[in-house]
């Protein structure tokens, strides 16, 4: 017998063959055969062939013909569909709220068939609800699988995507595909983490910060880790025990109060960086280190301020916002060397310019170079270095002419700050383009530190800005102002800066002690009457101070009018005293104070009226009380507004005499002060808007004084002394705008608590000559005194605008007070006869500076 196989052809994907047997012999019969044969390879597939066979005999030959069928798989018996990769996009984890993709492929292991495949999804035995993307799959009806039109031919993947938004927690997945009988599918597994946004923390990039005095700027660089959900504030304050460089002589860096906010907004992960000025000196002091601290800032209502909605517009700022990194070292290395050919390097220009990439070019950046001599040295290479380095592009190296100036000229990359370098050995000269408000020159103290606030609030509105797209009006008006003070003109931006730092607020303080002192003068001016022989009630009137204008004679003669009886005035008052006394006295002063670097210069009128009633317990002592009114009108110059103050006065005093000629007398004073402030707050050449502030405060007094009067005949003569305490308290207050909605009405300010305390020591002498006539006494007096201040330094007075987002303060600082100064006075009393005097009394202030003051006291009494 002869077997034997040949390949015949394949059609439409079926193989067949014939075989054949040949046998000797005749068969009469034809059967039918069915072979199996083992697995072989058809173009690289594996495929099982089943054979059927039909015998047909013949007395001469055997015939066999058949055929088989060929199909492919990955395994035996598992023909179908089979997911064989997924991918999940964005990976783990996933952040809660996001929309998730998987990418399925799909692969058809059958070489007969095209299949269509259906596809389950589900997650701890539930069906997950989606949606494939572009109509890929369809849901079948039940929503329990999706249904895939499209057919999935063998060696030709297909890619479906699914889409899902998880809810915050772990999924563990299973993607099923099946399809038509006779199919096998199979189930792929993926786990999904979903995880809520986290605000993430604040901290410093490194626990130690280097940098050479000759740098002149160290860069800080703060992180934000961990998140990016949500707005973080911190404040960065330079300063802390055991530090051994010193502000002012070692860096530059704004006070606590003031110190440099930074902001991260929701989604922001840059790297912020905080520059702090180096003072480069000649003195060979060793490196020194400075502690730099990280302080959190959440969104809090400012001390004596009412919550404004529209200074409440950062949402989402995040609490404990710093990591552990909150604190690091900065140390500032010596970098003092000797004498070299070019002893020093000088800036002649260039400093402080503003510009913008494509905009016009800058000024030139020149300096000079000279030995110790102060001559030029030439023909010096200078390094020149840019800060950061892609801000702007010049020339690496110039050399210095014969005049010892080199210069160079720097084209923008960038709108922000930028710090030019010209670099000579170790010496080296900064310039600075685009920097802050604060940064320019000339600015008083008041200037800079308003500007330091702007610097860290201006930008923090541009942000907000873009996040938000639409800002509050205030917060709108404020940008403007921001904007409009990035200028080259250096004039315009002082005055605009002193507009915004409310200097009048300092005149607050100096008008509640003057006023109070006012008002002790009429109570020292009682007890001077009592000691003299004044008896029943003495009605007080006018004291006028007009730039030391005194008063005529014809107003001496109205007092004291006509017809008083003869020279014994003085014996038949004291046969006729009382034990009860009372007086009024009315006071006028007007006067002018200049501007200063730190002050609003103002004209003021003060007023005030005292009525009390005395007992005289002894010949030896006296006790009594007073209430009192004063009000007190200022007009700060240069139309910047004016202020309003009344107040009232309860008092206590007593006089006691040792002997005939010392005494001791003592008050104590509470006082209540109301004031209304409204100053200008509008720039140049915008309509008239003004910030209008009303606060209250109390008034606490003591005074303590006595003296010693010897008397020969005629002539009274003795020092005297006095001690007086004065305490004050204004509370804080927020201004609203004169014209809301006007031009300016976003520069309102909000203004801390004032504490304001005065001691102040007298010593002086007082000699009064008596001159009798035939209808009074008349009592001719001449006084000096030198006064010195004890306190009541300059206070810093803590503010800040409104409509602020980074809420940051910045310190308005008064003037030194004037420590010592003098007193003198002349007057003239007159006793009548028929139980009425008068007096009246000019004194002039020597020794203040920036102020002038003179005052006029009268007065009259009138027997009960």
């Amino acid at each position: 017998m002869t077997w034997g196989t040949s390949m015949a052809g394949v059609i439409t994907g079926r193989k067949f063959y014939t075989q054949w047997i040949f046998r000797g012999g005749v068969m009469n019969n034809f059967l039918w055969m069915f072979s199996t044969v083992g697995i072989r390879r058809f173009s690289g597939k594996p495929f099982f062939l089943r054979a059927f066979s039909l015998t047909i005999c013949s007395q001469m030959f055997l015939l066999i013909i058949g055929f088989c069928v060929v199909r492919t798989s990955l395994a035996v018996g598992h023909e179908g569909l089979r997911i064989t990769n997924i991918v999940q996009a964005p990976g783990n984890p996933v952040i809660s709220g996001a929309t998730v993709d998987y990418t399925l492929t799909v692969e058809n292991t059958d070489v007969l068939n095209s299949r269509f495949g259906e596809i389950r999804i589900m997650s701890a035995g539930q069906n997950i609800s989606g949606s494939f993307t572009s109509s890929e799959c369809n849901e079948d009806g039940y929503g329990s699988a999706f249904y895939c039109p499209e057919e999935v031919n063998a060696d030709q993947p297909v890619q479906y995507t699914f889409t899902w938004q998880p809810s915050v927690g772990q999924h563990d997945l299973e993607f099923t595909v099946d399809c038509s009988s006779n199919c096998e599918g199979n189930t792929y597994s993926v786990s999904t983490n979903v995880i809520q946004p986290s605000p993430g923390t604040i901290q410093f990039s490194s626990a130690d910060y280097q940098v050479s005095e000759e740098d002149g700027q160290a860069a800080i660089t703060v992180t934000r880790t961990g998140g990016s959900a949500g707005v973080l504030l911190v404040r960065v304050v330079a300063g802390g025990d055991g530090d051994t460089a010193t502000m002012g002589e070692d860096y530059s860096f704004p006070s606590s109060k003031a110190s440099d906010v930074l902001r991260w907004s929701d989604g922001d992960m840059a790297v912020k960086t905080l520059y702090l000025d180096i003072v480069a000196d000649s003195l060979l002091e060793g490196d020194e280190t400075l502690t730099l601290q990280l302080q959190d800032l959440s969104l809090q209502k400012p001390a004596g301020s009412e919550i404004n909605a529209a200074a409440e517009r950062v949402e989402n700022v995040q609490a404990n916002a710093v990591g552990s990194l909150s604190r690091a070292t900065l140390t500032i290395k010596d970098s003092t060397i000797g004498p070299s050919a070019v002893d020093q390097l000088k800036a002649i220009s260039g400093n402080n310019q503003r510009g913008v990439p494509d905009g016009a070019p800058l000024a030139p950046f020149v300096i000079t170079a000279v030995d110790v001599s102060g001559n030029p040295v030439a023909e010096v290479f200078v390094d020149w270095e840019i800060l950061p380095a892609d801000g702007g592009t010049l020339e690496q190296t110039t050399v210095t002419d014969a005049d010892g100036r080199s210069s160079n000229i720097l084209t923008l990359n960038t709108s922000e700050r930028l710090i030019v370098k010209a670099i000579v050995g170790s010496d080296a000269v900064t310039f600075v383009v685009n920097g802050g408000i604060a940064e320019q020159p000339g600015l008083t103290g008041n200037q800079r530190s308003v500007a330091r606030a702007m610097d860290t609030m201006c930008p923090a509105l541009e942000d907000l800005l873009v996040t938000e797209e639409v800002l509050s009006a205030g917060q709108s008006d404020l940008l403007a102002t921001c904007r409009r003070l990035k200028s080259d003109d250096l004039a315009a931006v002082a005055t605009n800066l002193d507009l915004l730092a409310h200097e009048e607020v300092s005149a607050q303080g100096r008008i509640v002690i003057e006023t109070a002192k006012l008002q002790s003068a009429s109570i020292h001016r009682r007890l001077t009457a009592l000691r003299a022989g004044a008896r029943g009630v003495s009605l007080s009137g006018l004291s006028i101070n007009i730039d030391g204008q005194t008063l005529p004679e014809s107003v001496v003669a109205a007092l004291f009018g006509a017809g008083a009886r003869g020279g014994s005035a003085g014996k038949e008052a004291q046969g006729i005293a009382r034990r009860w006394g009372g007086f009024v006295n009315a006071n006028v002063i007007i006067g002018d104070r200049d501007k200063t670097d730190r002050g609003t210069g103002f004209d003021f009128r003060a007023r005030g009226v005292t009525a009390g009633a005395d007992y005289r317990l002894s010949d030896a002592l006296v006790v009594g009380s007073a209430l009192g009114y004063a009000s007190k009108d200022s007009d700060f110059k240069g139309d910047a507004g004016n202020l309003e103050m009344a107040s009232w006065h309860l008092s206590a005093y007593g006089s006691y005499y040792r002997s005939e000629r010392f005494y001791l007398d003592g008050l104590l004073r509470l006082g209540r002060n109301n004031i209304d402030t409204d100053r200008r707050i509008n720039l140049p050449g915008d309509p008239q808007q003004e910030g209008v502030g009303r606060t209250t405060g109390w008034e606490y007094a003591v005074s303590l004084s006595g003296g010693y009067e010897y008397s020969r005949n005629a002539l009274t003569a003795g020092p005297y002394g006095r001690l007086g305490f004065i305490q004050t308290s204004i509370d804080g207050y927020t201004e609203s705008a004169s014209n809301p909605g006007g031009v300016g009405a976003g520069s309102i300010l909000v203004i801390d608590d004032q504490d304001v305390d005065s001691i102040t020591a007298v010593l002086g002498g007082q000699v009064t000559y008596a001159i009798s006539v035939r209808s009074a006494v008349y009592l001719l007096q001449l006084n000096g005194e030198w006064e010195h201040e004890f306190t009541d330094n300059s206070r810093a007075i803590a503010a800040q605008f409104v409509y602020d987002p980074t809420r940051t303060s910045f310190e308005i600082r008064s003037d030194d007070p004037d420590r010592n100064y003098f007193n003198l006075g002349l007057g003239v009393t007159a006793v009548f006869a028929n139980g009425r005097s008068g007096f009246i009394h000019y004194e002039s202030r020597l020794g203040q500076d920036d102020v002038r003051q003179y005052w006029i006291n009268g007065g009259i009494r009138i027997e009960l």
